[in-house]
């Protein structure tokens, strides 16, 4: 008895045609400068993790505190203070702030699409490209909230592009788990 592994064996099988999108980017490669990739690249450390803004990095704040009067029996009494220190409101004592979510997302696009429209013919290419290597392989990648930020994003793209994939199969007849053992 003869089985078959995959849909490769199968005579009448073609692949389903690749899914279309409805808005097909211009092409834009060889546009942008190097410049533009070390800008976009040299951001995104800065957005991650920056030192706060209201503690300079220390954790910690200075407040003066009235604590009382020098002569309370006086006629004019002058206030005594003093500094008390206290955790920062702002980075909680992290001594550390994060730029938001979305602003995250927008840099690292930003980059992606400097990176992509680089003109190769630039000299300062080369250095560009491995400055974008090393954000993305040690700020982004190497920052586990940003990592996971950046690829759920990815994953709900994965998602959306399958689900076109098996509507596509649907329409030209194609069985969704014979193109799956085809790729394999």
């Amino acid at each position: 008895m003869r089985r078959f592994a995959s849909a490769a064996f199968i005579p009448s099988f073609r692949p389903p045609p690749a899914p279309t999108t409805q808005h097909a980017a211009p092409h834009v490669a060889g546009k942008g400068s190097a410049a533009q990739v070390f800008a976009a690249a040299r951001a995104i450390p800065n957005a991650i993790s920056r030192k706060c803004s209201k503690c300079n990095g220390k954790g910690e704040i200075t407040v003066r505190v009235q604590s009382g009067v020098d002569d309370p029996d006086a006629f004019i009494q002058r206030p005594v203070f003093h500094d008390e220190t206290k955790k920062c409101d702002k980075c909680n004592g992290k001594k550390t702030e994060r730029s938001s979510d979305e602003d995250i997302k927008r840099l690292v696009s930003n980059l992606v699409q400097s990176i992509a429209t680089l003109n190769l013919n630039d000299k300062r290419a080369q250095a560009s490209l491995s400055e974008g290597y090393t954000v993305l392989t040690k700020t982004i990648i190497g920052d586990k909230r940003t990592w996971l930020l950046i690829d759920a994003d990815l994953a709900i793209g994965r998602r959306s592009e399958r689900r076109a994939q098996i509507a596509a199969n649907r329409q030209i007849g194609v069985d969704s788990a014979a193109t799956s053992a085809y790729r394999r």
